[in-house]
């Protein structure tokens, strides 16, 4: 008789138990780990917070666009719309162009790091505060013109995305380049660039940039 009591007492509650689970008052509540260990209870976070490819490829664009005017512009140091000042004394036959946008070097730095990592800014070689005048408010750089006045058209761009993560972009980047003076025609090539992006807090960085740019500060 005890025995019999107490399958009857299994079987109903197993029924009750079985009635709380379809009514939804008991429920299952996904976890995930992160890679501190701890638990998150929504396993759709990292997929929803994943860019899309077409996001990240107007990122990477953007990044690159502003890499080639760092790395290719004689002006673009000193900032948009820099102009010689001839009232500063030259340097080594340099003149210097007065910065519209900046007042110090570490303010220009600075809003660099909004688009490359401090490593990607100083592969620009000529990019030293030796090379960089503050005074009366104003910052200056020295033209450093040697080869940066010839001129350069991108025929077109390529672009692969080869990885896209919550936090980084990786691609190949392929330009057809043709130099506006038919003289030099050794800037009539095809550049291969390597790029990785890494998110920093909100902001997307250039940490990698590597291949045959074309640099007339460093050629």
């Amino acid at each position: 008789g005890i025995l019999v009591g107490i399958l009857i007492g299994l079987v109903i509650a197993i029924i009750v138990v079985g009635g709380l689970f379809a009514t939804g008052i008991i429920i299952f509540k996904s976890t995930t780990t992160t890679d501190n260990g701890q638990t998150n209870g929504n396993s759709s976070n990292e997929s929803s917070n994943k860019i899309t490819e077409s996001e990240a490829l107007n990122i990477l664009k953007s990044r690159v666009d502003f890499a080639e005017k760092y790395f290719t512009t004689f002006s673009n140091p000193c900032g948009e719309g820099a102009e010689t000042d001839l009232s500063i004394q030259p340097k080594d036959g340099h003149h210097y162009y007065k910065s519209k946008q900046y007042n110090s070097f570490s303010q220009l730095n600075s809003s660099l790091l909004e688009y490359m990592s401090q490593e990607v800014i100083n592969l620009r070689t000529q990019f030293t505060k030796e090379n960089y005048l503050e005074q009366n408010g104003n910052l200056y750089c020295m033209d450093l013109a040697g080869g940066s006045l010839v001129t350069y058209q991108l025929e077109k761009t390529e672009y692969t995305i080869t990885n896209i993560t919550n936090n980084s972009i990786t691609a190949n980047v392929i330009s057809y380049v043709e130099s506006g003076d038919a003289s030099m025609t050794e800037y009539n090539v095809k550049r291969n660039i390597s790029v990785e992006l890494t998110k920093n807090g909100n902001n997307w960085q250039i940490t990698k940039y590597e291949g045959n740019k074309i640099n007339f500060f460093d050629r």
